[in-house]
């Protein structure tokens, strides 16, 4: 969520579209890109997108309809930007004009080695965005097919072609993932976020062990890792985890104590070049949120690493 506040406002997904969820797909998104290329080439403009939405959708159905395809859109391009598999990365292949997007090529260039797994990523298609969305159920249906990546598809030529289609946006995009990354070095450790998931109850495989159930919270699991980069042996701590939730943001201080094997940080020093994995748990609100910072302890530059759920 944090991305989405520092990038719109409204019905957002933080979502990455990924190109390789089937060849299939791959070939309807060909089409659906075709049409608006055409489009603008011939128009020598923006094409109007909403042209292409279905009469029967109301006012308001259209607003979120328009909301979230711009906020998958953005999404694609920070997926591009991170290095990973996009409906953009394909959209500049075949354009092969990518010297006409400096800012945007340098990006990508400086941010796709800033993830050593590429384990953040979701895959979605656009029927899945479908049921995500608030309309009814006979506009889903006129709403279906070839329509939803024909106005996908416009909205992604538009954004690409005008730099001030969404420019202020992507521009936001771009600033906000400058220095974004899941590792680095933090004190004596070498640090690296691998995951992250979000659990109403969690199974450590020791009943003894699992945290309480509380009405109103869950819990965020962080999976770690420490490499000792020092010539003795050091204890790491913890830290902070940080998540927005209504565009304020929120520190968790307080990891869960849980005795089982495989959480929490060890009682005795990590030796010399030796890394431990772990997971981290910190107990958090129901409300939604989909950005996580994480802050490892003894960490005197505020150091965050980020994952997405």
């Amino acid at each position: 969520m944090l991305l989405r506040s520092f990038v719109l406002s409204g019905v957002g997904l933080f979502l990455a579209i990924v190109a390789h969820a089937s060849d299939e797909q791959g070939d309807r998104w060909a089409e659906a890109l075709a049409g608006p290329m055409s489009e603008r080439e011939q128009l020598g403009e923006s094409v109007d997108c909403s042209a292409k939405l279905p009469l029967l959708l109301s006012q308001s159905e259209r607003d979120a309809l328009m909301s979230d395809a711009q906020s998958l859109v953005l999404d694609d391009y920070a997926g591009y930007i991170r290095g990973w598999d996009t409906i953009l990365e394909n959209l500049l292949e075949v354009w092969r004009q990518r010297e006409m997007y400096p800012d945007l090529i340098a990006a990508h260039e400086s941010q796709k080695e800033a993830f050593r797994e590429h384990l953040l990523v979701r895959t979605m298609n656009v029927e899945d965005w479908l049921s995500e969305l608030k309309i009814s159920g006979s506009a889903q249906t006129r709403f279906s097919g070839e329509v939803q990546f024909g106005y996908l598809g416009c909205v992604m030529v538009n954004s690409l072609y005008d730099s001030s289609y969404l420019g202020e946006e992507k521009r936001k995009v771009f600033d906000f993932l400058k220095g974004v990354s899941n590792f680095s070095s933090v004190g004596y450790f070498d640090v690296e976020l691998k995951s992250c998931r979000v659990t109403n109850q969690l199974n450590t495989g020791n009943q003894f062990a699992n945290p309480e159930v509380w009405e109103g919270s869950r819990f965020l699991v962080l999976d770690v890792a420490f490499k000792n980069k020092d010539k003795e042996s050091r204890i790491p701590l913890p830290g902070s985890a940080f998540i927005s939730v209504d565009g304020s943001i929120y520190e968790f201080d307080q990891p869960e104590s849980i005795m089982a094997r495989g959480y929490g940080v060890p009682l005795q020093g990590i030796n010399p070049l030796v890394t431990y994995r772990t997971k981290l748990v910190y107990r958090v609100p129901d409300e939604s949120f989909s950005d996580v910072f994480w802050q490892p302890g003894r960490n005197s530059e505020g150091k965050r690493l980020y994952c997405s759920l």
